[in-house]
């Protein structure tokens, strides 16, 4: 099974664990990065319940 955005994620961790320049991408891509691992922490009822995460996709008002 294939992740959409997991490729594009990968190459983004490895960015900031080797300490490198990004070379490629945008502010947009970083803020989708971001959300993606929100709902990667969300998805996970122990994360969500002990660290009061909001469900990401929730409506607000």
């Amino acid at each position: 099974m294939t992740i959409p955005g997991m490729k594009r994620l990968n190459c983004f961790v490895q960015y900031i664990v080797n300490d490198q320049d990004v070379s490629s991408g945008s502010s947009d891509d970083a803020l989708q990065t971001m959300k993606l691992v929100y709902r990667i922490y969300y998805s996970d009822p122990k994360w969500r319940d002990t660290y009061a995460i909001p469900d990401p996709d929730a409506k607000t008002k």
